[in-house]
């Protein structure tokens, strides 16, 4: 037990930060849990969810709850994940915005076939 008054302040000084802190990197965890759900489920919105991640995680390292070094590594990894992920996402919606933009591309050379015979 504390003997002098300033290490009796000390210690309730450490207690309320303590608690401030664990409320924090409860957000973090629970951000990142959220934003690898999303990137396994292939959600629409996991872009989103590792962007409030990262929010969260830098937060977390500009108070100095969470060291920078691993902040940094849990925004990398999480990045790469959705990378790997996503580039499967991508490719689906690429393919899917060919299928869409062929017709549309056989309008236009039809247009412009039209406005040359004309001339």
């Amino acid at each position: 037990m504390a003997n002098t008054k300033s290490a009796k302040k000390r210690v309730r000084q450490t207690e309320r930060k303590t608690i401030v802190n664990r409320k924090i990197k409860s957000k973090v965890k629970t951000a990142l849990r959220a934003a690898i759900e999303a990137i396994e489920q292939n959600k629409d919105d996991a872009s989103t969810q590792v962007a409030k991640a990262a929010s969260a995680v830098s937060k977390a390292v500009n108070k100095g709850i969470l060291h920078k070094n691993n902040g940094a590594r849990k925004i990398s990894r999480l990045t790469t994940k959705l990378a790997k992920k996503g580039s499967a996402v991508v490719a689906q919606v690429k393919k899917a915005a060919k299928k869409k933009a062929a017709p549309k591309k056989a309008a236009a050379k039809k247009k412009t076939a039209a406005s040359k015979s004309k001339r």
